[in-house]
Formats: structure tokens, C-alpha cells, sequence
């Protein structure tokens, strides 16, 4: 797997797991984010990433901190020991809405 996909498969994971615990099905959840319940499905399954607005949105539905969320995709991402360069990009990518 390569790793970007390990990327979004923590993401996919993750919210997958956030969703469920808050007993929402996708339609509602992606009511209450303001998004299609197909989006939800393409973000659980992968497909879509989830941007920084919508990940600030998802803490605000299930209370689960985003930082946390963070660690775990990190903790992921550095098991497949990437790039100086890929992970640059990540820290750019995962951090971004810090420096607005």
C-alpha cells in the first residue's frame, strides 16, 4: 500500500468509527455536516478526503478532538518510513487550517 493510501485509509477509518459513535446513519451525519450521504460513503470508503473545515466539523458533531485524530493518521502515515519529502506534505496538508 502506498502511502498515501495508508493516509486515507486512517482518515476513512476514523470517521467511519466517529460516525458510528455518534449513532448517526450517513445521510444524517452528512445532514448534520452539510454534505451528500454518498460523500460520507466516499470519505468512509477512501475515495474523498476529508478537508480541514470538514474535519473541524466532524469535532463539533462526535466532541472527539481533531489533534488526536492527527497523531493516528500520522502514527500510520510514518509506518511506511516516508520521504523527507512526502513527509513535508503531510505536515503541510495535516496542519493547514493552523496557519489561517
Amino acid at each position: 500500500m502506498q502511502t498515501t493510501d495508508k493516509y486515507m485509509e486512517s482518515a476513512a477509518n476514523a470517521l467511519l468509527r466517529i460516525r458510528k459513535s455518534t449513532g448517526l446513519t450517513q445521510e444524517d451525519f452528512g445532514i448534520r455536516l452539510g454534505v451528500s450521504k454518498a460523500y460520507i460513503s466516499n470519505m468512509e470508503r477512501g475515495y474523498k478526503e476529508p478537508s480541514d473545515r470538514m474535519l473541524l466539523k466532524v469535532e463539533q458533531i462526535s466532541g472527539e478532538r481533531i489533534l488526536e485524530s492527527i497523531v493516528k493518521r500520522a502514527s500510520a502515515f510514518l509506518s511506511d518510513n516516508p520521504s523527507e519529502e512526502e513527509f513535508k506534505k503531510f505536515i503541510e496538508r495535516e496542519f493547514q487550517h493552523v496557519k489561517r
